[in-house]
């Protein structure tokens, strides 16, 4: 997901970088830029917190001291 918007994010740029830098139309750049930053962000956090939940499932080792 994080990188399906982030192609969006980086394909719009580059079309904007393709003219010149110049101004952009709102209505027509923002709902690709609107949609690849909530994918972006989704993605992140999936990845995220699939991490915090493979730490959770972790078993912690107690340390027994020798008789």
């Amino acid at each position: 997901m994080a990188l399906v918007g982030g192609s969006f994010i980086a394909a719009e740029f580059l079309g904007w970088a393709r003219g010149g830098f110049g101004p952009l139309e709102p209505v027509v750049s923002m709902r690709p830029v609107v949609l690849g930053a909530t994918l972006f962000a989704l993605g992140i956090q999936t990845l995220l917190m699939s991490f915090l939940y493979s730490m959770l499932g972790i078993a912690r080792r107690r340390h027994v001291a020798d008789p």
